[in-house]
């Protein structure tokens, strides 16, 4: 994501990455990913995928706070 972000504004990324301590020595629960995404009758779904979604963010921020 920071990749995607770094191409669509034209700038490096100040990156500070932390480790947990707990996931190092195992004490964590480990994350279950999933594929599954809310939809039926909720009406919510995916309409973009991740690069498309942050290309329009983009936008839309730079161009709410330059007006």
């Amino acid at each position: 994501m920071a990749g995607i972000l770094e191409d669509l504004l034209g700038r490096k990324a100040k990156m500070n990455v932390v480790t947990l301590r707990a996931c190092r020595t195992r004490t964590c629960p480990s994350p279950k990913p999933t594929s599954a995404w809310p939809t039926g009758t909720s009406g919510i779904g995916r309409r973009h995928d991740l690069a498309t979604g942050l290309r329009k963010f983009v936008k839309w921020y730079v161009e709410s706070t330059t007006a």
